[in-house]
């Protein structure tokens, strides 16, 4: 026989808190997530549901994010955004082709194809300048334009 069901609902969410380190990284259960660079430092409060995390600083809600999953041969999953961290790879742009979450970072595998391509067949600043060539608004390559480059 069933037992009755429990007069409040249980949480459909897990709360744990997070500080965002000096790169605008931040780690839960051992995925790793990007976060825009104002939140540098400061301790978030995140509320981890089945498929998302939404991310409170305060009592308000400043980022919501999918939740990570670990890819292909990976222990770990990592949910990255080139676009909140672009403005730090264009103060330091050597940073760029050493990253450890470079691969992570590219939106669709065609900028991972060629920035290997470009990697492989040039020196590292020539093949960063070329990568970023056309980058004036803090915007990546277009995909279009990817497949044309040597």
């Amino acid at each position: 026989m069933l037992k009755a069901l429990p007069v409040r609902r249980s949480a459909e969410f897990e709360e744990i808190p997070a500080r965002v380190s000096k790169y605008a990284i931040f780690t839960v259960k051992g995925a790793q997530y990007s976060t825009p660079s104002q939140l540098i430092g400061h301790r978030l409060m995140v509320r981890q549901y089945a498929e998302h995390n939404v991310c409170w600083l305060g009592g308000q809600c400043v980022l919501r994010l999918p939740r990570a999953r670990p890819g292909d041969c990976k222990r770990h999953g990592r949910s990255i955004d080139y676009r909140q961290l672009v403005g730090a790879l264009k103060r330091k742009p050597g940073a760029f082709a050493r990253r450890v979450l470079r691969d992570a970072a590219f939106p669709r595998a065609v900028y991972c194809q060629t920035w290997e391509r470009l990697a492989g067949s040039k020196p590292e600043r020539e093949a960063l300048a070329r990568f970023n060539q056309g980058n004036k608004a803090a915007k990546v390559i277009a995909p279009t334009n990817a497949a044309a480059l040597p």
